[in-house]
């Protein structure tokens, strides 16, 4: 990409991540045990003894879980609202917090958008390279990995190529078009138009109702 357009690119993809973040919190799970039903001709007080115990067990892991989910979201909204004001600090102390909780996607993604506002790219990197594995599926997050890669750094063509293969290979089925239309518009953007032609028509195949759209963009391609 030129330097021009990266700058330019690179301004953009920090309003986007500022004012476009989006987090969802895990809803709290609830564990549950079966007691098993023993010999009680037999074994009637250590049966007795066994199911006090492990209805004691179950509900301290409950309670335990219950906090800890209580504890990450408390976290992740006091990060958020430090975002919010700019105290980039209290954002990351925050987050990080929430992580000692829960290894979540969505408090690794935080501090994606965190770094990603102070510029420091490589940080941004590491922390969405760990929401991709957790999460593989999500698409946005391998659409803003070969964003950050695209624009913030000398990635070649071919590394950001290979990362849009691996991220085909796992993404959600139903959330597959965005990637593929994303990345038609990143091979144009690196020159490279015969992948960009191939990826609008693999759009076509994926989600056809809007063949008219992406068929007008191979035209185009085609014409220039």
């Amino acid at each position: 990409m030129k330097a021009q357009t990266k700058y330019i690119a690179i301004g953009a993809l920090a309003v986007a991540v500022i004012f476009g973040g989006a987090y969802y919190f895990a809803a709290i799970e609830n564990q549950s045990s079966s007691i098993g039903e023993s010999d009680l001709a037999t074994n009637t007080d250590s049966t007795s003894n066994a199911t006090v115990s492990t209805i004691s067990n179950t509900a301290s892991a409950s309670v335990g879980g219950s906090i800890d989910n209580q504890n990450f979201n408390l976290a992740m909204s006091d990060a958020r609202k430090a975002f919010a004001l700019k105290d980039y600090a209290g954002a990351i102390k925050n987050y990080t917090s929430a992580l000692r909780y829960k290894n979540a996607d969505t408090a690794h993604v935080g501090l994606y958008t965190v770094y990603t506002a102070q510029s420091k790219w490589r940080e941004a990197l590491t922390e969405l390279n760990k929401a991709i594995d957790i999460s593989p599926d999500n698409t946005d997050y391998w659409k803003w990995k070969i964003s950050l890669l695209d624009e913030t750094t000398d990635t070649g063509y071919g590394s950001l190529k290979d990362t849009y293969t691996a991220g085909l290979k796992v993404v959600n089925s139903k959330t597959k078009i965005n990637l593929v239309t994303y990345f038609a518009g990143v091979a144009e953007r690196n020159n490279q138009k015969e992948d960009a032609i191939v990826a609008w028509q693999d759009a076509i195949a994926l989600y056809p109702q809007s063949t008219a759209i992406y068929q007008a963009e191979i035209v185009r391609l085609q014409s220039n």
